[in-house]
């Protein structure tokens, strides 16, 4: 074997296994986690009737600093998100966004029904004048009380960013270990309300996939 042959093989290799590894969600949470191996921590309880049914929930949590409170979203028993939820004050929500910008880039900002596509936008307006765009789309966006930002793994924006057209290009072209978290805030008759969510998008799509073609399997 030559030593450009060994050098592809090796390369497929490593590409083989990343594909297959587990998918990191949240700290040591990963994607696809039986629902019984969470419920071996005797403090996780069953949170369906103040989150979502099937959920699974975790108190007296701290993240940077903050108390925050963990919620377990599972399809067929497997762990398909993280959520992690917090007071809201803009105090917080700045020391979140901050972690997040470390690990992730903001792709798309939701507020009020508009959408901001960061990779679109660039597609169209160019980078000069992308930050001023964003900013201006954001402050409102944040003095309604009511936003979604989703981020994208540092890895799949670096390898994907330039080849893809738009948000929705990005994630078909992503690999299974794509990461996503949104943080969200949500205005609510008794105040906002605040979480960062955890997920795989690709894994997640695949599942369902997979959980509907069980459905039709004709026998």
């Amino acid at each position: 074997m030559t030593q450009a042959m060994a050098c592809i093989c090796m390369l497929l290799a490593s590409a083989s296994a990343l594909s297959n590894s587990p998918t990191k969600l949240y700290q040591d949470y990963v994607f696809g986690m039986s629902k019984l191996e969470l419920k071996k921590n005797p403090t996780v309880y069953d949170c369906s009737a103040n989150f979502e049914k099937g959920a699974l929930c975790l108190q007296n949590q701290v993240f940077l600093g903050v108390d925050v409170e963990l919620g377990f979203r599972f399809i067929t028993n497997k762990l398909t998100a993280v959520f992690v939820m917090f007071e809201y004050s803009r105090h917080n929500f700045n020391r979140f966004q901050v972690a997040l910008n470390s690990k992730f880039i903001p792709t798309m900002v939701e507020s009020g029904g508009q959408k901001f596509d960061v990779i679109a936008k660039m597609r169209i307006l160019g980078q000069s004048k992308l930050g001023g765009a964003f900013t201006d789309f954001e402050k409102a966006a944040l003095s309604s009380n009511d936003v979604k930002y989703t981020y994208i793994d540092k890895e799949s924006i670096i390898s994907l960013g330039k080849k893809s057209s738009n948000f929705s290009d990005l994630l078909s072209k992503g690999s299974n270990n794509l990461r996503s978290a949104e943080i969200i805030v949500k205005k609510m008759d008794r105040g906002a309300i605040s979480l960062v969510a955890f997920s795989a998008p690709k894994r997640l799509m695949a599942l369902m996939k997979y959980n509907e073609n069980q459905k039709n399997e004709d026998f």
